[in-house]
Formats: C-alpha cells, sequence, structure tokens
C-alpha cells in the first residue's frame, strides 16, 4: 500500500487526481481483459506499441483471483511527469470509456502520486 501524502487525511488527497462524477463500474477478468485489447487496438491503430505495469486490485482480479471484481485498472508507467506516452494511453482509456459508458477513470495512473522519483537504490 502507499502512504497518505496529504496533511490533511485521504478526503483531500482525492483531489490530486482528475475524477469525473460517472461511478465506477466494477470489472470482472473478463471485461478487465477485453477493455485493455480494446485500448490497445486504439493505441495500435495510431503506431503505438507500449507496454503498462497494472498493479493494485487488477492483479488480484486477473492474475490472483483472489477477488471477483475490481472498479479500476491502475498501472504504472516507466515515468511519473507528463509524457506523450501516458497521455496517449489515457485518451485511448478515454475513448473505451465513452464507447463502453464507463467512468473517465477506469484506467487510471492515479498510483504515480506513490512512486519515488530519484536515483536507484543498489544494494
Amino acid at each position: 500500500m502507499g502512504a497518505i501524502i496529504s496533511k490533511n487525511g485521504a478526503d483531500t488527497l482525492r483531489e490530486l487526481v482528475n475524477r469525473r462524477d460517472i461511478p465506477e463500474k466494477d470489472l470482472s477478468s473478463a471485461e478487465i481483459s477485453d477493455l485493455l485489447r480494446l485500448v490497445a487496438n486504439k493505441l495500435h491503430s495510431q503506431g503505438k506499441n507500449l507496454t503498462i505495469v497494472a498493479v493494485g486490485g487488477a492483479v488480484n482480479t486477473v492474475l490472483l483471483h483472489s477477488r471477483p471484481a475490481t472498479g479500476d485498472v491502475d498501472f504504472f508507467y516507466n515515468t511519473k511527469t507528463q509524457n506523450p506516452d501516458v497521455t496517449a494511453i489515457t485518451q485511448a482509456a478515454q475513448a473505451v470509456a465513452k464507447d463502453q459508458k464507463l467512468g473517465d477513470a477506469w484506467l487510471n495512473n492515479h498510483t504515480a502520486v506513490f512512486l519515488h522519483v530519484g536515483p536507484e537504490f543498489s544494494y
């Protein structure tokens, strides 16, 4: 899990991410796979071949099968900063969201607030 970085607790942490008023829908393993395939198709149609790392509930739902569904798919990318690849991913996800009547944040990198930016650790 991550640590809360706000002095005022979890409620104000929501201000760090762009959430719309459309409620999230619980997504099953099959739905997540289908939705990610649609995002990949949109990216491929733009000539992009990108890799994201899913974390959180999506891993528990799709890979570990320790829960039947999750409300969103959180991902990490190789940077925390504004990036054209992340923009392309989120735009493709928003297009899929519109087509599938999902909230805009069904696929998001909100967990980036927990990424450490700095020199690599060595052991």
